[in-house]
């Protein structure tokens, strides 16, 4: 919305870079009670699907579905389903989608 971009180096100017690959870096914290930050990668402009599934392979939340810049994302999950309701204790996967790739990552909520 108008003013200036700048990336590259030049003094006192810093552009943040970019990651090499599509990445899920992990969540902190692991195991988890109330809330937790999955942090994931992506090099290019593209469609990022981030879904967790129950041990029995459900989808019991949906973390993003859009398009997204290329940059270092997060996103926090609370423990809920779709619906806005808790979920129990237990293990969990997250799944990022994205540039072609699928990773997944054992999360871990306790009480």
């Amino acid at each position: 919305q108008g003013g200036i971009y700048v990336l590259g180096q030049a003094p006192g100017i810093s552009s943040p870079s970019l990651p090499a690959q599509v990445e899920l870096q992990g969540n902190n914290p692991n195991p988890f009670t109330a809330q937790t930050v999955i942090r994931f990668a992506t090099p290019v402009q593209g469609h990022v699907s981030m879904k967790v599934f129950d041990l029995s392979g459900r989808l019991v939340r949906t973390l993003a579905n859009e398009d997204m810049a290329p940059a270092n994302h997060s996103v926090t999950w609370d423990g809920t389903d779709d619906n806005g309701r808790p979920l129990g204790a237990g293990v969990y996967f997250c799944r990022l989608e994205a540039q072609g790739r699928v990773l997944t990552q054992k999360i871990m909520m306790v009480e």
